[in-house]
């Protein structure tokens, strides 16, 4: 089966982070009281199943913020930097690392809340842990910035994007609304497959149909403008007929 990558949208999740040498990744360590310390978090405890790489899989892109406090203890501490966007958690040795996919906005108390495009500023390498946390979409924009997404909703009051991939289509399936390939359909639906086409054409020069069997529904009337090659099972006369082009033949068989 092909991996479609898929979108996540959470209320709120949380982990400590640190930087690297690469300004895109960043290592997401685990909120322990120790690590939120260290970050200077509001919270002196969070709970584990909350944490970033619990609530978002891996391959995932989801919106979120990058925040680097000074020293100074709440509530005096002091916002140093700030940077949102769009990103994924990946596995790399041992760790989860938070992959920068597109920076959005960042912050610092001289240049306020910029877009990252006309960034010049950065994270301080000194050895400051981060806090790193998902977050909700301000505004209808965000939700666009995501490309190849369609705008669902699973009634849990949060916008769903689902990523289409290429020759994909929208499926509503028991895992919610996805993106899948037909062959993905075909392959993880077990339900009949229903439709009111009147028409199913292969039109590869090569195309085989394979199956176990092939049933062909019994029918009382044969069709009105019947092509060359055509086969029914008439039901009134408990036979296979074939059209050749000119009239209908009935197929016989050994018995």
């Amino acid at each position: 089966m092909s991996q479609t990558k898929q979108t996540k949208i959470t209320n709120y999740s949380l982990s400590v982070g640190e930087v690297t040498e690469d300004k895109g990744k960043f290592i997401v360590l685990s909120p322990t009281s120790e690590n939120l310390k260290e970050s200077n978090s509001y919270y002196p405890e969070f709970p584990e199943e909350l944490a970033l790489d619990k609530a978002v899989p891996l391959d995932t892109l989801f919106f979120y913020k990058i925040e680097q406090y000074d020293s100074k203890p709440f509530p005096s501490r002091e916002l140093l930097f700030y940077e949102e966007g769009i990103g994924e958690l990946k596995k790399e040795s041992n760790n989860t690392i938070l992959q920068v996919i597109t920076p959005l906005f960042y912050f610092t108390k001289d240049d306020g809340r910029r877009p990252c495009v006309r960034r010049s500023a950065e994270f301080d390498k000194d050895g400051k842990k981060l806090l790193i946390t998902t977050r909700l979409p301000q505004n209808i924009t965000d939700l666009f910035q995501f490309k190849d997404t369609v705008l669902c909703s699973d009634g849990d009051g949060r916008p769903n994007l689902v990523t289409l991939e290429e020759n994909s289509v929208l499926s509503h399936t028991k895992n919610g609304i996805t993106s899948q390939t037909l062959q993905d359909l075909l392959i993880s639906n077990y339900e009949p497959l229903i439709t009111q086409c009147d028409r199913f054409e292969l039109t590869g020069k090569s195309s085989v149909l394979i199956s176990n069997a092939l049933r062909l529904k019994a029918s009382r009337s044969r069709p009105d403008n019947p092509q060359p090659g055509t086969i029914v099972y008439n039901s009134r006369k408990k036979a296979f007929q074939g059209y050749d082009g000119k009239s209908w033949k009935t197929l016989k068989w050994e018995d």
